[in-house]
């Protein structure tokens, strides 16, 4: 039995990502099948204006309900999940949401490619001044730090059984909360 590879992308997957991620020789060494879900359809709809071309072996969606029938159809075949989906929305949650429940093996990467300034951040009352003069110049800012923090309670109620956790340093405040159940 062939296996099989479905990598979860939340933005445009272009060539330049296939031969980054090296999934050729993966395919060719390992005789193992990579299958490309590009949600960015689903993710930013009206982000219609960046020329790259897609990756054109690239599965894309267009609607909830589209990804998780074909989703489906994997349930009772030898899959593996590369997850690269964001944190940072609903749609977002749902998808993990039905991840956890066709219980399939999860590899997910626990170290993002951009620092977070919160790490060097210390609280002082300069630090709270500024932050709270932004909140009032820009209401959005307060916006995205509750959907943030609601997003990041809800999902610490999606347990995975299979989840694989690659994970670069020995201080991440990144790593996702879904451990094992």
């Amino acid at each position: 039995m062939e296996k099989i590879l479905i990598n979860l992308v939340s933005y445009k997957f272009i060539d330049h990502d296939y031969k980054t991620r090296e999934f050729a020789e993966l395919e060719k060494k390992f005789k193992t099948k990579v299958i490309i879900h590009d949600l960015s359809q689903i993710f930013y709809p009206k982000l219609n204006y960046i020329k790259a071309k897609n990756f054109k072996k690239s599965i894309r969606f267009k609607s909830l309900s589209q990804w998780i029938k074909t989703l489906n159809r994997f349930k009772k075949k030898d899959v593996i999940i590369l997850n690269e989906l964001s944190l940072d929305s609903f749609k977002s949650l749902i998808m993990h949401y039905y991840l956890k429940k066709t219980n399939l093996p999860i590899i997910l990467d626990g170290s993002p490619g951009v620092i977070d300034k919160s790490d060097f951040l210390v609280l002082n009352l300069e630090t709270i001044m500024i932050k709270f003069k932004r909140i009032l110049h820009n209401p959005n800012h307060l916006f995205f730090f509750l959907k943030k923090k609601i997003l990041i309670f809800l999902f610490s109620f999606i347990k995975f059984n299979k989840i694989t956790i690659f994970l670069a340093g020995n201080n991440n405040k990144s790593l996702p909360l879904f451990y094992y159940s």
